[in-house]
C-alpha cells in the first residue's frame, strides 16, 4: 500500500528546514534534479508518494539547495553562522 505524505514530511526526509523552504525550491529540484512530482489528484494540500521521495533521496542524496534570499537579515545571519 502506498503512503502519501505532505510537504512537512517531504521537507524532513529531504533535509529542508521547513515545508515552506521545500515548497519554495520545489519547482527547481523537480526540473533540475528530477525530484518526484506530487500526486496529480491532490491539489491542496499537495501530497507525494513516500516511497518515491525516499527512493529519490537514496539515489540522489539530499537536494542541492540554492541560497534563496528571503530577506537581508536572514541571509546575513546564515552567512555569519557559517563563517
Amino acid at each position: 500500500m502506498n503512503t502519501f505524505i505532505e510537504a512537512d514530511a517531504v521537507a524532513r526526509i529531504t533535509g529542508y528546514t521547513s515545508a515552506a523552504a521545500f515548497l519554495r525550491d520545489r519547482a527547481r529540484i523537480e526540473a533540475e534534479q528530477g525530484f518526484p512530482l506530487p500526486m496529480p489528484t491532490c491539489r491542496r494540500p499537495l501530497k507525494w508518494r513516500a516511497d518515491q521521495v525516499k527512493s529519490w533521496v537514496q539515489a540522489s542524496g539530499t537536494p542541492k539547495q540554492h541560497n534563496i534570499h528571503t530577506g537581508g537579515n536572514v541571509v546575513l545571519l546564515r552567512e555569519a553562522a557559517s563563517a
